[in-house]
């Protein structure tokens, strides 16, 4: 096989696996019912840039990767190769530490999305923490 056979062959292999993450990460945002919009808000990024990443446009960064299975615990084995369930399995009676938090977090975002009054009180408090704990925050990220 020549050179222009292989970048070709590694071309279609990556075009595949864009379209599958794509597909999933699709699946993920229906899964919850969340909007394009709102995932991109959940991870720190555009909708349009979470919109590319979704269509096949732009391969999802790790950020995306991590959130994904950290927080709403999806399977990267599902996600990226399209193998086992979507979800990572929780042993009888386990319940993940995150759940909690991820209600939360997306009941917060919900109201981002349809109050402009608790979208600003919240980023107003959020830059009173930076201000008023800028070193206990510095000290606790140097020590991750």
């Amino acid at each position: 096989m020549n050179g222009t056979m292989k970048v070709e062959k590694a071309k279609t292999i990556q075009d595949k696996a864009m379209r599958g993450i794509s597909s999933r990460l699709k699946e993920v945002r229906l899964h919850f019912g969340h909007t394009q919009k709102k995932m991109a808000a959940y991870f720190g990024m555009g909708s349009n840039a979470y919109g590319k990443a979704e269509n096949g446009y732009n391969a999802p960064g790790l950020k995306i990767f991590y959130i994904l299975a950290t927080r709403f615990g999806i399977s990267l084995d599902w996600l990226v190769l399209g193998r086992g369930p979507m979800f990572y399995e929780k042993k009888p009676g386990e319940k993940a530490a995150d759940d909690e938090l991820s209600r939360e977090i997306n009941e917060m975002l919900e109201l981002i999305d349809k109050l402009p009054l608790v979208r600003h009180l919240i980023l107003g408090y959020f830059q009173e923490l930076k201000l008023n704990y800028h070193e206990v925050i510095q000290q606790e990220l140097a020590e991750k």
